[in-house]
């Protein structure tokens, strides 16, 4: 089952589905315009948010998860762990085969701003910001190494596993230390910027058993992470629909498990974080053919769908596989890369009113894939 999705995932062979805004069927888990009524902490400076409602400086009313940030004042207004944050575009992985793969850039737009083009033949699969370097990325090479991209392009590869028994390396998160979170599979690690790895976590991926029974003891099989860039809790995406979440404090938490005997047939593949908290995944299922944009509900242990495509309805976006997801952290609104036909394309799904267009599309150009996808600010 997993080499079924890995080769829908890398996109060569687009599926046949079709958008539909379909309505929303879940809750979001994200921060609310209302405080909560539970009584859970002191509320000093009488904004209506306690430090456990999430607000970052309780001596100023000013300063909330309900405030709108007030850019240039130095302040983390709606306390979302940026300061003066404003969303200016995406970044996405393009692979070109039999060409120099880059890391391509657009604006608010969908302008393409820049393109950068790496070295030494890195391939872009995952992607994150790597916040130790100015203009630079770590990324998945490949899903099976990772690697530093410098402003320039230079591509340095820290660690390799593609000769390994094991050769899954998959979403990968840079910190500000230099280092990088990736998951293996099986295995969340820590990549030192000498190569030097750590393991932070292990869990058991394997879904059948050796005589092909069901495992009970599966617990995960991780394609994607994130983390929340304000708690810097790291959210593990599993690829049959299970969730877990690590931090240094907590370890290893499985909030969601399906093994072979309770698979639903739904795939997940890519996930984000949300700016103030929230968990975000594309949700592929394989026997209907539909894929979904959904959230994780902490209460429900389960994925709120937010908006989905489906084989039945027609729309522009035919034809379409999504690959990787983000979030705009000011407005809620998601961007999606995908192949489209011939095409590769960046989706922009207002949250507001699910309504779906094209933020960029390629020329036609069918040996192109775009992959991962992060926001920038």
């Amino acid at each position: 089952m997993v080499q079924i999705l890995f080769f829908l995932a890398c996109g060569e062979k687009p599926v046949n589905i079709l958008i539909d805004t379909a309505e929303d069927t879940g809750s979001v888990e994200e921060p609310s315009a209302e405080p909560s009524t539970e009584d859970t902490g002191t509320d000093q400076d009488g904004d209506g948010f306690t430090v456990e409602d999430g607000d970052c400086d309780d001596t100023s009313p000013w300063i909330n998860p309900a405030r709108s940030e007030e850019l240039g004042d130095g302040v983390d207004n709606d306390c979302d762990g940026r300061i003066d944050e404003k969303w200016s575009g995406v970044t996405v992985s393009l692979v070109k085969e039999g060409q120099t793969s880059s890391l391509l850039t657009l604006n608010q737009i969908g302008n393409v701003d820049s393109e950068l083009a790496l070295s030494n033949d890195c391939v872009p699969t995952y992607l994150d910001h790597d916040p130790s370097q100015t203009g630079g990325f770590v990324i998945s090479h490949a899903n099976s190494a990772l690697a530093k991209v410098a402003s320039d392009g230079t591509c340095t590869v820290l660690v390799d596993y593609s000769e390994e028994d094991n050769t899954e390396l998959l979403g990968v998160i840079g910190q500000e230390d230099g280092s990088a979170l990736a998951s293996r599979g099986n295995e969340l690690i820590r990549v030192d910027t000498d190569g030097t790895v750590t393991s932070l976590a292990d869990w058991n991926a394997n879904i059948l058993a050796e005589d092909g029974s069901a495992n009970p003891d599966f617990q995960l099989y991780v394609w994607s992470i994130a983390q929340n860039i304000v708690t810097k809790e790291v959210a593990l995406f599993g690829l049959f629909g299970g969730f877990a979440t690590w931090s240094t404090e907590s370890g290893l938490v499985v909030h969601r498990s399906i093994n072979a005997d309770t698979w639903d047939g739904r795939y997940a593949y890519a996930g984000t974080a949300r700016d103030g908290g929230g968990w975000y995944t594309l949700l592929y299922n394989g026997d209907s053919g539909e894929i979904s944009v959904a959230n994780f509900d902490m209460a429900g242990l389960d994925w709120n769908t937010r908006i989905i495509w489906t084989e039945a309805d027609q729309s522009a976006q035919e034809f379409a596989f999504p690959q990787g997801i983000t979030v705009n952290g000011d407005n809620g609104d998601y961007y999606v890369t995908a192949d489209v036909a011939s095409f590769s394309s960046v989706f922009r799904i207002r949250e507001a009113d699910q309504f779906i267009d094209d933020l960029y599309r390629s020329g036609s150009e069918p040996s192109w894939t775009l992959f991962g996808i992060v926001s920038n600010y």
